[in-house]
Parts: C-alpha cells; sequence; structure tokens
C-alpha cells in the first residue's frame, strides 16, 4: 500500500466513525475496504504463504 491506499483508509475510518450507528453505511464501507485490500493480501512469516 502506498499514499492513495493510506489516504482512502483515513477516509474509510472518517466515514465509519460518522456513521457509528447506520448499518448500512457501515456495510458500505466493509465492502469498500475488502475491495481495497484484495489486491495486499496478509503474508505469513511461519507458513511462507500469502492468505
Amino acid at each position: 500500500m502506498k499514499e492513495a491506499e493510506m489516504k482512502q483508509i483515513g477516509k474509510f475510518v472518517t466515514e465509519a466513525i460518522d456513521a457509528k450507528d447506520n448499518r448500512e453505511k457501515l456495510e458500505k464501507i466493509r465492502q469498500e475496504v475488502k475491495a481495497l485490500c484484495q489486491p495486499f493480501p496478509v503474508y505469513r512469516i511461519e507458513e511462507g504463504i500469502a492468505v
């Protein structure tokens, strides 16, 4: 992840705080976060694989 993704993550955090009582908006943000993270798999060092 680079600067552009970090800026988007900051926006997600702000939106989530503002929508803390709005389940529909939070679900939309959740889906957007998943889409943003899709190209950046988590790497497990102990197994040497990306998940």
